[in-house]
């Protein structure tokens, strides 16, 4: 298990606000008690707490960049099928870790937003484009790994759990959501949460944000897909 935290503003964060992300950032350590790096800038700020499992060499920490610094990559989870991706991408990438995230981050340079067709596991995933200025979320097929945004016009924040948004923007309970989602056992394919404006990002659900923080949701998967896997595996049997 590991966590992540990112935070987008169109204007340049100030310095009580990068302290007080660094603050609510420690409710999520718990996440990943092996490594905790943050990154800074202007506008922009990155955390994430790693729980070491696949490489536990320093060169698989994160937030893990692209060679050329353009893309940025933070991760939760786990790719069932990296080892057989990393065979089949080497012709086209030199690795340098043999961790599942520069995995994930190969697969998003070679074949582009198509990239989760061809991820086999549980995960959240947050790329950032520093070039275009684009965050790209993405969740698994089943939801296994949470992740969690808020957005406003000037702002966009987004976490492996609710309670760092929810104080870092002083947010209520919403009291008739928080009753239909403790009686509703599929969170995964639910956007509201208990915390008023705090959406999740749902199971299969690919979401890309640009420059001016404008959001768009689309499903990469759904139970038909697997239906149809399930066809094509009877078939070949």
């Amino acid at each position: 298990m590991c966590g992540f935290i990112f935070y987008l503003s169109k204007k340049n964060i100030e310095i009580s606000e990068k302290k007080n992300l660094k603050n609510v950032a420690k409710l999520i350590r718990h996440r990943g008690p092996d490594f905790q790096k943050t990154l800074s800038k202007k506008n922009i700020f990155a955390y994430h707490c790693r729980l070491s499992i696949q490489d536990l060499n320093k060169r698989s920490n994160q937030p893990f960049f692209s060679k050329d610094n353009r893309f940025m990559l933070l991760f939760n989870g786990e790719i069932y099928n990296f080892k057989d991706l990393k065979k089949k991408l080497k012709k086209k990438y030199n690795f340098i870790t043999s961790s599942d995230t520069e995995v994930v981050m190969a697969t998003y340079l070679v074949f582009g937003e198509k990239f989760l067709s061809k991820l086999s596991g549980m995960y959240s995933i947050l790329i950032y484009d520093f070039k275009l200025k684009k965050v790209i979320l993405a969740r698994d097929p089943f939801g296994q790994k949470p992740l969690y945004y808020f957005s406003d016009k000037q702002s966009l924040l987004i976490s492996s759990e609710i309670k760092p948004i929810q104080k870092f923007k002083r947010l209520k309970i919403n009291k008739n959501e928080a009753s239909n989602y403790f009686l509703n056992n599929n969170f995964a394919n639910k956007r509201k949460t208990i915390i008023d404006k705090v959406l999740q990002i749902e199971a299969g659900e690919l979401v890309k944000i640009n420059k001016n923080i404008k959001i768009k949701t689309q499903k990469y998967f759904s139970k038909s897909d697997l239906d149809l896997r399930k066809i094509k595996s009877k078939n070949f049997s």
